[in-house]
């Protein structure tokens, strides 16, 4: 019951955790170290004896961005308007290209539908002589 405490805790802790990097990967580690450290030395402690002991979700998270440097924190928000910039430009060129061949390809239909077919026959007429014939039997 009481690793159940600890892991509502630390889920709570990694929702309001946006961890997209390795300093918070390692920062929610150590959180869940010191959090399971804390439950085999107090196996009796609630969910509010974690609370008092280490703050809310929210205050540790919180806490952990307060002591972030600002360029940190800009890199990271620039990096995610970057990959945004970058997919929706990747899904107009995809969408130009797709609807380019769609209307190409329907008047390329059109057209070879509205082109007159004419069809040349050619008749070949083989001449056979006697003499190549008892030739070709010997």
């Amino acid at each position: 019951m009481k690793k159940s405490m600890g892991k509502v805790y630390c889920r709570q802790i990694f929702r309001q955790l946006s961890i997209c990097r390795k300093h918070d990967r390692n920062f929610y580690r150590h959180i869940k170290t010191n959090i399971n450290a804390y439950l085999l030395e107090f196996p009796d402690a609630t969910y509010d004896d974690l609370v008092s002991e280490f703050g809310t979700p929210e205050s540790v998270v919180n806490n952990y961005i307060e002591l972030q440097e600002p360029t940190t924190i800009r890199k990271q928000t620039n990096g995610k308007s970057r990959f945004i910039a970058i997919t929706v430009s990747l899904t107009v060129i995809i969408s130009v290209g797709i609807g380019g061949y769609y209307y190409w390809h329907t008047e390329v239909c059109k057209a070879a539908a509205s082109a007159p077919i004419i069809i040349e026959e050619e008749t070949v007429t083989i001449i056979y002589d006697s003499k190549y014939t008892e030739d070709m039997e010997e």
